[in-house]
């Protein structure tokens, strides 16, 4: 939690109080063209790669191309921004990184262990702190990784921040919103052969590597993923109970109670006591 002086709600002198909360999201291209080919953590090459054109997809939705890279490389590199970040370093203990092909995230392993994660104070947006995470190449490549980012101390968050990037290498974003998935194939192939040497942006879809341009490499990448295909999963919602349990225990009222059973109960015990009393009464 962070104070800042500010107005206060009517308008006089006091303190604004900022809780911690995710406030953005991003993929990013490490080690290519775009970050000078810098495979570690690096707040200003790695803010050029940030793929333009991507977002996380969050709880309740259904994904699509906005949700899935393309890159030769993998999911390399994550960015999440955290405003009011209580800790100054974070470690794999403070997230849960599961990775998986198949519809349902519950039955997905265990992601590889990122290489680093590394926070940069102040540098994302709005000026929150910066958290890079960053994995070896080629070791979360043509499926997806849901990134839970614990409730806890070192995050401040009160309820855990669940998000989901996919990858596909070789597709060419040709895949239809109502596709239920995308796949490599032979259209892919021969968009890639028609913009041979052709100079590319990072939100290309020609250029797997993050080059800059589209070549035979990207070529043979499509070739060699050809049948290769990526699920359009709807990531599952929070559990509304387990979202009630975390208010509760995060903003208790005193003196009152949350369950509805119990108070009714209450209530009724109440009732027959005050029954009892005034059957005990004298009569006059």
């Amino acid at each position: 939690m962070t104070a800042t002086a500010g107005a206060s709600p009517s308008g006089s002198a006091g303190v604004t109080i900022t809780n911690p909360s995710v406030v953005n999201r991003a993929i990013f291209y490490n080690n290519s063209k775009y970050d000078g080919n810098d495979p570690s953590a690096n707040t200003t090459g790695d803010a050029a790669a940030i793929a333009p054109d991507k977002q996380a997809l969050l709880p309740g939705q259904t994904a699509t191309n906005a949700n899935f890279t393309n890159y030769a490389a993998g999911i390399n590199g994550v960015i999440i921004d955290i405003a009011a970040l209580p800790a100054s370093t974070l470690t794999a203990s403070d997230f849960i990184f599961k990775a998986g092909i198949t519809a349902d995230p519950g039955g997905w392993s265990a992601a590889p262990v990122p290489a680093s994660i590394t926070v940069f104070a102040g540098a994302g947006v709005n000026g929150s702190d910066r958290v890079e995470i960053i994995w070896t190449d080629n070791t979360i490549r043509n499926q997806w990784l849901q990134i839970t980012v614990n409730a806890n101390l070192n995050t401040g968050l009160t309820s855990a921040d669940v998000f989901f990037f996919g990858n596909l290498n070789g597709e060419t974003g040709n895949t239809t919103p109502s596709a239920a998935a995308a796949v490599v194939d032979a259209t892919d192939i021969s968009a890639v052969r028609a913009q041979n040497m052709r100079v590319q942006g990072i939100a290309s879809w020609l250029d797997f590597d993050r080059s800059g341009v589209s070549n035979i490499i990207d070529l043979a990448n499509a070739k060699g993923n050809n049948g290769q295909s990526l699920l359009m999963i709807t990531a599952p919602p929070p559990p509304p109970a387990a979202m009630a349990v975390s208010r509760a225990k995060n903003h208790p009222r005193r003196g009152a109670l949350s369950n509805p059973s119990l108070a009714a109960g209450v209530d009724d015990r109440n009732q027959r006591q005050s029954l009892r009393l005034a059957s005990s009464e004298p009569h006059v």
